[in-house]
């Protein structure tokens, strides 16, 4: 199974919040997010979230 891009995650979270469902894509994102963090993901964006709370 190929590891999904974020880039494709923000598409579905919109797609989503197009239709109204907007608790669905916000459950979508934070889980892409949490998935991300731990390398299921990979961050094509460079959204730079990491754990270390560089820059924040």
């Amino acid at each position: 199974m190929k590891k999904l891009k974020i880039s494709e995650i923000r598409r579905e979270v919109s797609r989503l919040q197009a239709l109204g469902k907007n608790d669905e894509a916000s459950d979508l994102w934070h889980q892409a997010v949490s998935e991300m963090l731990s390398g299921k993901i990979i961050d094509d964006e460079n959204l730079n979230l990491s754990t270390k709370g560089e820059g924040g």
